[in-house]
C-alpha cells in the first residue's frame, strides 16, 4: 500500500514539474515575441513620424510622387539614421533587394534607441497612392 502512495506522489510531483516547465517555456517565448513586437512598433512609429514631417515640410509632394528624395530624406534624418541603397545591404535576400515596381530603391536604417552595439531597424516607403 505504501508503494502505491509513493508512486502516486511521484506522479503528482512529475506532473507539477512538467507544468512548471511548460509555463516557463511559454513565458520566455511570449516575452521574446513581445520584444520583437515592441521593436517593430518603434520602427513603424519612427517611419510615420518622419514621413509626416516630410509631408508637412513639402519634402514629399506631388512632384516627388509623395516620396521624399534620398538626399532630402537624409537631411531630415540627420544623425538619427541614414538612407541606404537596397542593393548595398549585405545579407539581404535578393528577392527583397528587387523593389516593388515604382518603389524607391533605397531604405532608411536607424539605430534602435534602446539597444547598444549596432542593432538597427530598417523601413522603406513602398508606394504611395
Amino acid at each position: 500500500m505504501a508503494l502505491v502512495y509513493v508512486i502516486a506522489i511521484t506522479m503528482a510531483v512529475a506532473t507539477l514539474l512538467v507544468a512548471v516547465l511548460v509555463m516557463t517555456t511559454t513565458g520566455i517565448r511570449s516575452g521574446a515575441r513581445a520584444d520583437v513586437r515592441n521593436a517593430n512598433q518603434q520602427t513603424v512609429q519612427d517611419a510615420v513620424q518622419l514621413y509626416r514631417v516630410a509631408l508637412e515640410s513639402r519634402v514629399a509632394n506631388e512632384a516627388t510622387g509623395w516620396v521624399p528624395p534620398p538626399r532630402l530624406l537624409q537631411t531630415m534624418l540627420g544623425a538619427r539614421g541614414e538612407v541606404v541603397e537596397l542593393a548595398s545591404l549585405a545579407g539581404l535576400d535578393r528577392s527583397y533587394a528587387r523593389p516593388v515596381p515604382g518603389a524607391p530603391v533605397y531604405a532608411v536604417r536607424m539605430q534602435r534607441t534602446e539597444s547598444v552595439g549596432g542593432s538597427f531597424h530598417f523601413w522603406q516607403i513602398i508606394r504611395v497612392t
